[in-house]
């Protein structure tokens, strides 16, 4: 039987990128998996919910053993790769920790910052720890593919998806949020034009009419150059709900 976990990821980082982490645990907390995988896979679930990041979760006066206990309490290890992460002594332990408690194939290197097995001190982004693995890591590059496909991928990987199904699912429901949006703006659009229409008086004008139910029916209908020349004339002003003429000279 698979072992339940309290967290479906740990979120390892140096503070320095700590914007980083924040980033990662609201994305993937906030993520929703589109219905249509659900219906197809039920064994999916609906949120990627909890995520453990230490400075929001961690219990005061709990340090070592703390981690440790969260880090074995958690399906995944998501580090966050950077030139200060990779000479972090903290990052180097989880990684460590976790890799001895034989989830090794669970942890997800992203990489923000730097380019890993650079060689260069200022520019090598992954920890000591990771080449240790027995299989090489492969690191999801948000420079390289963007923050909204890098975030797909970690998604993909946690929830063991094909990439590209997700990716699609993805791009279809941006379509259908545009589409969604684009028409409740032109509905807008028509009510505020609407509303403006009718708050916004308009003006007629004639030249000897007859009353009739408030409506009048004139002889002559004026333009407003004719009106310009005329010593008298009648002005009517239509306005939503309320119709009003008089004589104006």
């Amino acid at each position: 039987m698979e072992k339940e976990f309290q967290y479906y990821a740990f979120i390892s980082y140096s503070h320095e990128d700590e914007k980083w982490a924040k980033w990662i645990q609201r994305r993937l907390e906030s993520y929703k998996l589109p219905a249509v995988i659900r219906k197809e896979i039920p064994r999916i679930p609906k949120h990627i919910r909890p995520v453990f990041r230490d400075r929001t979760d961690l219990n005061a006066g709990i340090l070592v053993e703390g981690i440790r206990n969260e880090l074995n309490s958690s399906k995944y290890l998501i580090i966050i790769c950077s030139p200060n992460s990779a000479k972090s002594e903290w990052v180097g332990r989880e990684i460590e920790a976790f890799r001895e408690m034989g989830r090794e194939t669970n942890i997800i290197p992203l990489i923000v910052d730097g380019k890993p097995h650079s060689g260069d001190d200022q520019t090598e982004c992954f920890n000591p720890e990771l080449d240790k693995a027995k299989n090489e890591l492969l690191g999801i590059d948000v420079s390289e593919l963007g923050k909204t496909q890098a975030f797909i991928r970690v998604v993909a990987r946690i929830l063991e998806l094909r990439f590209q199904k997700l990716w699609d699912r993805y791009r279809q429901q941006v379509i259908r949020q545009r589409i969604i949006r684009a028409v409740a703006s032109l509905f807008l659009l028509c009510v505020l034009g609407w509303v403006l229409d009718c708050a916004i008086p308009h003006y007629k004008y004639y030249a000897d009419y007859v009353d009739k139910w408030g409506i009048p029916e004139g002889i002559v209908n004026l333009t407003k150059e004719q009106v310009s020349h005329r010593m008298e004339h009648y002005r009517f002003e239509y306005c939503w709900r309320k119709n009003r003429g008089g004589l104006w000279g």
